[in-house]
């Protein structure tokens, strides 16, 4: 899970495709599902505190980061196939 990974060591691949998207000179598209599952893994397996999830959630969002709705990104990864 590329943001899990982005958000937790703030280094390598996945962070840089974090900050090229916040810089505006890439678009990210995620689900809400895949934001809830990265919030239950930080509190579940890394015993991260609800205030933290809420402010690592609200830093995976930015301009360029588009957040469909499950079914909107279910129909894009078909498209993508």
């Amino acid at each position: 899970m590329r943001n899990l990974s982005a958000l937790m060591f703030r280094r390598g691949k996945p962070f840089r495709l974090l900050q090229l998207a916040r810089a505006g000179k890439i678009s990210l598209v995620e689900s809400e599902a895949i934001l809830d599952e990265i919030g239950g893994v930080l509190a579940r397996k890394f015993n991260w505190a609800q205030p933290d999830i809420a402010e690592a959630r609200r830093l995976a969002r930015c301009d360029s980061i588009e957040i469909l709705s499950d079914s909107d990104f279910l129909a894009l990864e078909r498209r993508s196939d």
